[in-house]
């Protein structure tokens, strides 16, 4: 009889055990839905920041050596590696003379003088005038009021005076063709360039040349309008045939005298 009973004891505790587990998982699937949280707090006035970063190099976007034609000491040096050059800043003085550091798209690469032309000059003439001295016609040709603008800029850098200029004179002479034409008497002209103020110029007066070629090989004489000239001016060359050459001719001519071109 005590073992029945024990049997039917552990069956009963095996059946409870089974239906504990049945209760448990039916329990565990109707979960009810979760509840929304609200935590209240005081109010605040923040910066809402977007903070992007970049990994690179810094370095130097152009090297650029300097070469000059003349020989020079260089007597001072106002900037230091990794300085900030700002348009009109002294870079460094050779022999004196403060090199200041301007806007343009190129370096000057030669020596210009009145009657030079090109680029280079438009640019001096554009930074002359962004710099407060008057230029009345900013363009490619190199003039003695752009010189005087340059000198008036180079006197507030602290540039010592420049040399004068000497009258220069230059001589056009006819050259000879025996093909062609014959020289008159009338075959050369000179005249002087003058750096200063502009002068009025004196007037050559040619007096009549009697006919003495012939169409097919005409005399050529030569004469000028003025005798001196400002530096910059112009002369105006005559080129007389007589008579009237037959065909079209070429006209050598020989230049000569102690002016420099500025070109």
């Amino acid at each position: 009889m005590r073992t029945r009973t024990a049997l039917i004891g552990g069956v009963v505790a095996v059946g409870l055990v089974a239906g504990g587990l049945l209760i448990g998982r039916a329990s565990s699937d109707d979960s009810t839905p979760r509840e929304l949280l609200i935590v209240p707090r005081p109010v605040e006035r923040r910066d809402l920041d977007d903070v992007l970063t970049i990994s690179g190099e810094i370095r130097r976007d152009e090297i650029q050596t300097i070469n000059l034609p003349v020989d020079g000491k260089v007597s001072s040096l106002t900037v230091e590696d990794g300085d900030t050059i700002e348009e009109g800043d002294s870079l460094f003085a050779l022999d004196g003379r403060t090199s200041v550091a301007v806007v343009g798209d190129f370096a000057f690469y030669r020596r210009l003088d009145v009657g030079s032309e090109g680029p280079d000059v438009h640019q001096l003439e554009s930074i002359l005038v962004a710099a407060g001295y008057p230029i009345s016609s900013v363009d490619t040709l190199y003039t003695e009021e752009t010189r005087q603008a340059l000198t008036a800029w180079q006197a507030d850098h602290g540039y010592g005076g420049a040399t004068p200029e000497p009258v220069e004179t230059i001589t056009v002479g006819l050259s000879p063709n025996q093909a062609g034409y014959t020289i008159g008497k009338a075959n050369t002209v000179a005249y002087s360039i003058v750096p200063s103020e502009a002068l009025g110029g004196e007037r050559l007066a040619h007096g009549p040349v009697a006919p003495q070629g012939t169409p097919q090989k005409p005399i050529i004489t030569l004469g000028a309008d003025l005798t001196e000239v400002v530096e910059g001016g112009q002369v105006v060359f005559t080129f007389v045939a007589s008579p009237a050459p037959a065909n079209n001719i070429t006209v050598d001519l020989t230049i000569g005298g102690d002016a420099t071109g500025g070109t």
